[in-house]
């Protein structure tokens, strides 16, 4: 199926006239339900965020819980960057912990990433 209809309106009659089309049919007999078969998801837990671990989902899950960053914690910022980014503390953890992570602009993120440093020395939070 092309990307063409994506996004545009249909009839009514034109959407009814798909449904009955594909009524019966069968798309996957691999994939399908089969009487007494055990659910593929018995004993998982299948949340959202519950099988995530990586470092692009633990942003996620920052993202999702305490939003996007909008501020720089640094005392020493200057101010003039409007993009900010949450940073993981060097001496943490990726794990899903408020207190591992900073909200930094993105100058700050890149001098706190580039040094070798401890952060107090670098950024005065």
């Amino acid at each position: 199926m092309t990307k063409f209809w994506l996004g545009k309106k249909r009839y009514p009659e034109t959407i009814e006239k798909m449904r009955v089309g594909n009524l019966g049919h069968r798309r996957s007999p691999k994939t399908e339900f089969k009487k007494g078969q055990p659910p593929w998801n018995k004993g998982k837990k299948y949340g959202k965020y519950t099988r995530m671990k990586g470092y692009a989902e633990t942003h996620m899950w920052l993202r999702y819980h305490f939003g996007k960053a909008n501020h720089c914690e640094n005392k020493l910022c200057k101010k003039e960057y409007k993009i900010f980014q949450w940073a993981k503390l060097k001496d943490k953890k990726y794990e899903r912990k408020r207190e591992n992570f900073i909200q930094l602009c993105q100058s700050c993120h890149q001098l706190y990433d580039r040094s070798k440093r401890d952060i107090n020395n670098i950024l005065r939070l």
